[in-house]
């Protein structure tokens, strides 16, 4: 059954490509190459994004968000938190 998939294979390989499929990409790739080309816009739009994003964060860093706060420390490597093993373990017996 290999063999017979390899001769198949090698049939097909040395066979001339259809007309048709030969043109498929012809079209479309004459249609971008006629489309005009626009220079630098998309460098103007990634810059302009880069600039906008800098202004949101630098504005989003500077405004205060209300009255800060410190607040207890919700980790299980921190001291004396409600969340270290001994006391998730609780009483036992």
């Amino acid at each position: 059954m290999r063999d017979d998939l390899d001769t198949a294979l090698s049939r097909l390989a040395r066979a001339p490509v259809p007309a048709r499929l030969a043109a498929l990409d012809v079209e479309p790739f004459d249609w971008l190459l006629n489309q005009p080309r626009d220079s630098g816009s998309g460098f103007q739009h990634g810059a302009l994004a880069a600039a906008a994003a800098i202004l949101i964060g630098v504005a989003g860093s500077t405004v205060p968000s209300g009255r800060l706060e410190a607040r207890a420390l919700l980790s299980p490597l921190g001291p004396t938190t409600p969340l270290t093993p001994s006391t998730l373990l609780g009483d036992v017996g």
